[in-house]
C-alpha cells in the first residue's frame, strides 16, 4: 500500500462514520501528507459521502463533501482536482478583479452583528487566460492584523459569495475563512458553476459585502484579497487592494460608488518585514553584535520591477528588501535582508553620521507595510512615472519624528509619503511634509 502511494498521483480517502473501522484510513492520510506537507500538489482528496467527523490529519485539507453540495457537483469537483496537478495546480490560475463600493446604512442580516453600515458593491471578474475559468464561490477576505484597537472583535474576516441555480448566496465567517457561518442549503438545487471563457469578465452587482473589517481614516488599512473557487479548492491567484474607509464611502443612493484598484498576486510586492516583529528583533539584534552603536537609517528594497502598461501607466514590483543601519564606530554603512536577518550581508563607506533613525519602538507602531502604502497612494490618485522607489525612514511631522513611507510618486505634482503608524498621505510642500488641502479619504 505505502508503495502505491507513493507512485499514486493522487490518493482518494473516502470517509463516513465507517471509515473508522479501518486501521488504514489515516496511515493512508499520514504518509500522503508526509509526501505532499503543505498540498502544493493536491495529493489528497478526502471526499465525504456520510456526515461524519474529520481525523485530525485531515483538519487542514480541503475536502470534498458530497452531503453538502450533492452527487453531481462533488463529482464534478473531483474531476477537477484530479486533473489539475504539477504546473496546473488549483491556485495558478490567473484572475483580474475590481471592486466598485459604497456604503450601506443599516443592518442587512447576512450575518451582521454590531454595525450599522456596512460595505455594499459591485464585483468585476474576469479571466485573462486563454483558456475557461470554473468556479461556483468568491471569497473576498481581509489579512489577520491585528486590529482590536479599533474594537471590530464582531467584524467578519471574509464573506463568500455562493452561486445556487439562477441567485446566489452570502455567507461571512468571523474567525476564519474555514469556519464560516453555517449556511441552510437546499440539497434539492445543487450549487451552479460559473464558467468565464478565457479573455473575458463578468460582473456581480448589489453585492451586500456586510460587517467585512473596515478601514478607519488614521488609523488603519485593512487589505482584503479576492480569489475564486470550486468547491473547497481555489483555483485562482488572489487579487489584492485595501478597503476604503467605510465612513468615507458615498451612500448607496444612486450616488456614484469608489471604484477600486486590485493587484493580483503576480504584480504584488513582497513584504518589506517591518511588520513582523520578530524579524525586525532578529535584524536588530544582529545590528548590534556587529556594531554596538549601530542605527538604522532606511528599510528599503534591492530589485525594483516596472510593469508598462497598454495605456501608457506604470506599476512597479519591489522585491529583495534590506535594513540598512549606520555604526560610527565602524565607520560603514550595513545591510541586513529580510530574507537572512540574522547575517550581514554587505557594508558601504559612512560618508556622514545620520541625525536621525528608526528606532525599534517606531517601528513597533508601523501597521501599514511599504506594498500596501504603495498601493494606499494608487488609490488616492497619485501619479506614477517610470521610475519610482520605495523606502522607510524617518520624518518630521507637525515637529514629531514618525516612521513614514517615502514614495516616488506625486500628489498635485509634489512629492508624497504616507505614514507607515497612521496611514495618512502626506505632501512634500516647501520642504516640510504636510496634508494636502485637497481631501484625501484616508486623511484624518
Amino acid at each position: 500500500m505505502a508503495r502505491l502511494i507513493r507512485v499514486s498521483r493522487h490518493t482518494l480517502i473516502i470517509l463516513s462514520p465507517r471509515s473508522f473501522d479501518r486501521r488504514f484510513v489515516i496511515f493512508e492520510g499520514q504518509l500522503t501528507r508526509t509526501l505532499d506537507p503543505k498540498q502544493d500538489a493536491g495529493r489528497l482528496i478526502p471526499l465525504i459521502i456520510e456526515k461524519t467527523k474529520m481525523p485530525d490529519v485531515l483538519q487542514h485539507t480541503a475536502a470534498i463533501d458530497l452531503t453538502l453540495i450533492g452527487e453531481a457537483a462533488a463529482w464534478r469537483r473531483l474531476r477537477h482536482a484530479i486533473q489539475v496537478s504539477g504546473d496546473k495546480q488549483p491556485g495558478h490560475a490567473q484572475l483580474g478583479a475590481d471592486l466598485l463600493l459604497w456604503r450601506a446604512v443599516g443592518r442587512y442580516g447576512y450575518g451582521a452583528r454590531n454595525f450599522d453600515s456596512e460595505y455594499h458593491g459591485s464585483l468585476m471578474i474576469w479571466n485573462p487566460n486563454v483558456v475557461p475559468l470554473e468556479f461556483d464561490a468568491i471569497t473576498l477576505e481581509t489579512t489577520n492584523a491585528d486590529i482590536s484597537p479599533l474594537k471590530q472583535v464582531d467584524a467578519a474576516h471574509a464573506v463568500q459569495i455562493l452561486f445556487r441555480g439562477q441567485s446566489n448566496m452570502i455567507r461571512y465567517s468571523y474567525r476564519g475563512t474555514a469556519d464560516f457561518e453555517p449556511v441552510e442549503f437546499d440539497h434539492a438545487q445543487e450549487l451552479k458553476t460559473v464558467a468565464i471563457p478565457g479573455q473575458q469578465g463578468i460582473s456581480f452587482r448589489n453585492i451586500p459585502l456586510g460587517p467585512l473589517r473596515f478601514s478607519v481614516p488614521a488609523q488603519m488599512a485593512v487589505p482584503v484579497g479576492i480569489y475564486v473557487s470550486l468547491g473547497d479548492l481555489r483555483v485562482s491567484e488572489t487579487c489584492w487592494a485595501l478597503l476604503p474607509p467605510l465612513a468615507r464611502l458615498p451612500v448607496d443612493d444612486g450616488r456614484p460608488g469608489i471604484k477600486v484598484e486590485m493587484f493580483p498576486d503576480r504584480s504584488m510586492s513582497s513584504p518589506s518585514g517591518v511588520l513582523d516583529t520578530d524579524l525586525v528583533r532578529s535584524a536588530l539584534g544582529t545590528a548590534a553584535r556587529f556594531s554596538s552603536d549601530s542605527l538604522l537609517v532606511s528599510v528599503q528594497p534591492q530589485i525594483m520591477t516596472v510593469i508598462s502598461r497598454s495605456n501608457g501607466e506604470y506599476r512597479h514590483l519591489f522585491t529583495n528588501w534590506y535594513f540598512q543601519f549606520a555604526s560610527d564606530a565602524r565607520s560603514c554603512l550595513f545591510d541586513i535582508t529580510s530574507d537572512d536577518p540574522s547575517w550581514v550581508a554587505e557594508d558601504h563607506e559612512l560618508k556622514e553620521k545620520p541625525q536621525i533613525w528608526l528606532s525599534e519602538l517606531s517601528l513597533s507602531r508601523c501597521v501599514i507595510d511599504g506594498p500596501f502604502a504603495y498601493i494606499l497612494a494608487l488609490q488616492a490618485g497619485c501619479s506614477v512615472g517610470e521610475h519610482s522607489m520605495i523606502s522607510l525612514k524617518p520624518a518630521a511631522i507637525d515637529g514629531v519624528w514618525r516612521p513614514v513611507w517615502m514614495l516616488q510618486v506625486l500628489f498635485n505634482k509634489l512629492p508624497v509619503a504616507v505614514t507607515a503608524d497612521t496611514c495618512e498621505l502626506m505632501i512634500l510642500s516647501d520642504t516640510a511634509w504636510r496634508k494636502p488641502a485637497d481631501r484625501v479619504i484616508w486623511n484624518a
